[in-house]
């Protein structure tokens, strides 16, 4: 292939680089890498209360759902483990103690025990989503509490 021309190549750019020490070169690549800035994101309380308040509000309603389910695996599976917890019960029963004891059995983990596959993937997403829950209204009410109130106009 003797004789056979290339076209040159023009898509050499010059680089900004070009000319910076080791140092520079590597904090300005830094700078220049395409990463974006981290920003904060303020949210008006009034818009994040709005927007939150019928999340949590549904959340709970999932949480009645959940319970329920583990109330009946309980009372079907495991009659010893649900009569120790006082017979909990989402309306009828439904006291202190039993909540005590309902919570104790999600975080303590005590569904290990009973070796049963389905209670024990209940009960683990169970806690992850009272987890959630806490957060986001605990952030809710720190972010309502903590805004200024505004004087009268």
């Amino acid at each position: 292939m003797a004789g056979v021309t290339r076209p040159a190549n023009n898509s050499f750019k010059p680089s900004p680089l070009r000319g910076l020490g080791r140092a520079e070169s590597h904090r300005a690549g830094r700078l220049n890498s395409g990463v974006r800035p981290q920003t904060s994101i303020h949210m008006n309380p009034q818009t994040l209360a709005v927007t939150l308040f019928p999340i949590l509000f549904g959340m709970v309603i999932v949480w009645f759902v959940l319970i329920k389910l583990l109330f009946n695996r309980l009372e079907r599976a495991h009659p010893q483990k649900y009569e120790a917890m006082g017979r909990p019960s989402l309306f009828l029963r439904n006291n202190i103690a039993g909540g005590w004891a309902t919570l104790k059995f999600l975080v303590a983990r005590e569904h290990k025990t009973l070796d049963d596959s389905y209670l024990s993937k209940l009960s683990d997403a169970m806690l992850v989503f009272f987890a959630v829950y806490l957060l986001l209204f605990f952030g809710l009410f720190f972010a309502v509490a903590g805004q200024t109130p505004h004087p009268a106009a």
